[in-house]
């Protein structure tokens, strides 16, 4: 029975220390939107659940009023 529990220690070892050296950085995006409507709110909701981070992904979400610089 110990010799099981070595040898799936010995495969699964390997993938926890290969895979924590190969996380990526850390992706910095600005998302801007023009109203506080329900149709933006996903982008809410996706930075709530955390769904950004999952993905690499540090999302700052601006409210830019003003529609010619928006646009």
């Amino acid at each position: 029975m110990m010799r099981i529990f070595t040898v799936l220690f010995g495969l699964y070892y390997p993938c926890l220390v290969f895979s924590a050296s190969a996380a990526e950085p850390v992706t910095k995006l600005s998302a801007a939107y023009g109203t506080i409507t329900s149709g933006y709110s996903v982008m809410w909701v996706a930075k709530d659940a955390g769904i950004f981070a999952q993905n690499g992904l540090d999302v700052e979400l601006l409210l830019i009023q003003s529609s010619p610089i928006l646009a």
